[in-house]
């Protein structure tokens, strides 16, 4: 019977999209559709596997145990959250509901924190009254 129960929520929750505002690409909002078949192209060096890796954190995984290639001797924090105005959205769905998840990092510290919303992503809600990016 818990078994059942699990099964049954599965198509409860799903992974939606993957937004990036600010992050590994200065001042670019980068956004991967996830609900439906989704194809990654582009030129070498230009963050294909940068934005799959961000996947597994999603679903728990931590950003110290990410592994960074390329040449690339940066902290998870330096990296993909380097300025103030960097984010890092997962939008999902819970039931019937969309919400969000917002990864943002700590500059004092080496340390990501996460935000759940309980509402799609908007970009609106990451800009202030004179359409800046929110520190």
């Amino acid at each position: 019977m818990i078994l059942a129960n699990v099964l049954a929520d599965i198509g409860y929750f799903s992974l939606r999209r993957l937004i990036l505002i600010d992050a590994y690409r200065k001042g670019a909002l980068t956004e991967l559709k996830l609900d439906g078949h989704t194809s990654l192209t582009g030129a070498n060096g230009a963050g294909k596997t940068s934005l799959l890796r961000l996947i597994p954190l999603f679903y728990g995984e931590s950003p110290n145990k990410q592994v960074q290639g390329g040449g690339v001797n940066q902290s998870f924090v330096q990296y993909n959250l380097p300025h103030t105005t960097s984010f890092i959205v997962y939008e999902y769905s819970r039931r019937s509901k969309v919400c969000m998840v917002v990864l943002h990092a700590s500059r004092s510290v080496e340390r990501v924190y996460y935000r759940f919303i309980a509402q799609p992503f908007a970009l609106e809600r990451f800009r202030d009254e004179f359409g800046n990016l929110v520190i």
